[in-house]
């Protein structure tokens, strides 16, 4: 169990991985995953593994220390949705642009549009999105 990820849905006692480095940061995951040996992949009942909750929190390093253990940059929580789509969801335009720099998986413009409308995503970061996908298909 990596970060007290799990929360046992009979006792509902447990920290979820958004709790855990929101306040404890990257020090006490570091900790956690080389001195106890946790895993990076383990997530709380919604899917959401460390990974997605560091960007939750905007803790670039935690980010960076996961993806340098193995962590799944592009994993999905229960409604399918990676740390690029929920920067997307809240308009998290400054994790956009480090998501797409990790290489995180990105839609292509038709998916993404689509995806666009269920959101609440604003005007400025459609643009930032389809900018990103732009330089992205360039290089």
């Amino acid at each position: 169990m990596c970060c007290g990820a799990y929360i046992p849905p009979i006792t509902g006692v447990g920290f979820t991985p958004t709790q855990i480095i929101k306040k404890y940061g990257v020090e006490y995951i570091r900790l956690l995953v080389e001195k106890s040996n946790a895993r990076t992949d383990v997530e709380d009942m919604n899917s959401i593994g460390p990974f997605i909750a560091a960007t939750f929190v905007s803790d670039l390093k935690t980010m960076e220390y996961l993806l340098s253990r193995g962590a799944d940059k592009d994993a999905k929580d229960n409604f399918g949705m990676t740390a690029m789509h929920h920067a997307i969801d809240s308009n998290r335009r400054d994790m956009m642009v480090h998501l797409e720099g990790l290489g995180v998986v990105m839609e292509n413009e038709e998916e993404y549009l689509s995806l666009s409308k269920s959101m609440f995503v604003d005007e400025e970061t459609d643009e930032l999105y389809l900018e990103l996908l732009k330089k992205r298909n360039a290089g």
